[in-house]
């Protein structure tokens, strides 16, 4: 049987697959548990979100791309 994962690694992107490299990068790392914070975001903006688990040395794949989008800020000013 396969271990549970300890944690997970994750990657919120505007461009690139995971795994990738630094282009389109916006926040990596790892979490101990399935909650974890993506700020600060872009408003008006298309984010990817990627996570995998890990199992002590090894690492599952990535999951397919998550698709999200902030939303605009608000209109505060008329002409």
């Amino acid at each position: 049987p396969t271990p549970a994962p300890t944690s997970y690694q994750y990657e919120l992107r505007t461009s690139g697959a995971a795994g990738s490299g630094a282009t389109g990068l916006v926040l990596s790392g790892n979490a101990p548990g399935t909650t974890v914070n993506l700020t600060p975001l872009t408003q008006a903006t298309y984010y990817s979100f990627y996570i995998r688990s890990s199992c002590g040395a090894e690492f599952s794949s990535w999951t397919a791309a998550h698709v999200f989008a902030t939303t605009c800020s608000p209109v505060t000013t008329f002409p």
